[in-house]
């Protein structure tokens, strides 16, 4: 009997220190989610972009990294989704590492490495309305942030080549008055070809498209 009571305050007293570290570990996860580990002012100082989350691969959770934005020093953009990953997959650190501004309004997240390796694919984002986009997220190999994005523009982004035998492209973005729009398009890559590949995504009234010339459309996603 006496021994039997031993055993369970020892499971009690486990159960009481591995809870705690779990209290304690949660805990800093949110607290590092909360505190911007890059700040980055465009060459203007037009926009500010305060980059949250853990950017590092997690262990147990998944991770995600978000983004808000200043314009003007007043709020512009808050806690927005830019990347996410679990122990399996390339953390945000691995995969973006470097970061420069192309434009006082475009902010690019890409690896030096990757880009320099060959010839870039070009991305061709097309604003076919009146109205201005006040955000825009393009991601596939890289990650692009554009803002105020003017009526009838275009915009040519130069991005790390395609890897692989796929290559799967993601598209979000919001209007100036509020209305929210997001699409994504997967492509295959044959042997046979090789890049550099352009991307074109227009956005209309109607919504968004992106379109790929050269390559086979594997799949769209529509929200």
């Amino acid at each position: 009997m006496h021994k039997s009571k031993s055993l369970f305050t020892l499971g009690l007293l486990l159960c009481g220190i591995l809870g705690t570290a779990f209290l304690a570990l949660a805990f800093s996860r949110i607290t590092a989610q909360s505190k911007p580990f890059l700040i980055t002012s465009s060459p203007m100082g037009t926009y500010t972009v305060h980059v949250t989350g853990q950017k590092d691969r997690p262990h147990f959770f998944t991770n995600e990294v978000r983004f808000d934005v200043l314009k003007n020093g007043k709020p512009f953009v808050s806690d927005e989704y830019l990347h996410s990953g679990d122990a399996f997959d390339l953390s945000f650190e691995s995969g973006y590492p470097d970061y420069r501004w192309l434009a006082d309004n475009i902010l690019h997240f890409y690896r030096k490495q990757n880009l320099n390796e060959s010839k870039p694919d070009a991305w061709i984002v097309v604003n076919r309305t009146d109205r201005v986009i006040k955000y825009l997220r393009v991601y596939a190999t890289d990650k692009f942030l554009l803002f105020d994005l003017q009526g009838h523009s275009e915009t040519k982004l130069l991005a790390s080549p395609s890897r692989g035998d796929f290559d799967g492209l993601s598209v979000k973005g919001e209007f100036s008055e509020g209305r929210r729009f997001e699409s994504g398009a997967g492509f295959m890559i044959r042997k046979e070809l090789s890049g550099p590949f352009t991307y074109e995504v227009y956005i209309t009234n109607d919504g968004l498209t992106i379109e790929c010339p050269q390559l086979e459309k594997y799949k769209v996603t529509e929200n």
